[in-house]
């Protein structure tokens, strides 16, 4: 049996399911500040949980964010690898945006479809950059879910 297989029976075992990717989307938004960047927010769903009654369950989930800045603004020598709390070095409380796309990622988890996406509460710019040179951004984020089909 293949070692991926023989995980997934295993998780499975324990009660989890493993949802699968149907579709990748993404949510874009151009960041209105000086740096023209371009936010791309992706809710990953890792796992699902089956929950005492039918139809609950609990997700296992992550929030990936990248930021893409043109070459003119980016600022790789302002780069400190020192550990900083960003928290502390915010310049910007609430950097406005506006979305560019907004589609789902949608997974299939048994019969089900689960469709999700990010809801975008607040963006904060800090005064550090990363190796690239791409402004850091913090940003509060959390994933919608919509249920598509049930079996």
């Amino acid at each position: 049996m293949c070692g991926a297989n023989a995980a997934t029976l295993a998780i499975h075992d324990m009660g989890y399911r493993i949802p699968v990717l149907q579709t990748e989307g993404g949510s874009y938004y151009r960041l209105k500040d000086e740096t023209g960047s371009v936010l791309r927010v992706a809710i990953r769903l890792n796992g699902t949980l089956t929950g005492a009654r039918q139809g609950n369950f609990s997700v296992n989930t992550n929030v990936d964010m990248t930021v893409f800045t043109p070459s003119r603004h980016r600022r790789p020598e302002l780069f400190n690898p020192t550990p900083q709390d960003p928290q502390s070095l915010v310049v910007n409380e609430d950097v406005g945006y506006e979305a560019i796309l907004d589609e789902p990622n949608v997974y299939v988890v048994d019969n089900a479809l689960i469709s999700t996406r990010p809801a975008i509460e607040q963006i904060k710019r800090t005064s550090l950059y990363t190796s690239n040179g791409e402004p850091l951004y913090l940003v509060n984020a959390m994933p919608l879910f919509k249920v598509l089909k049930t079996p």
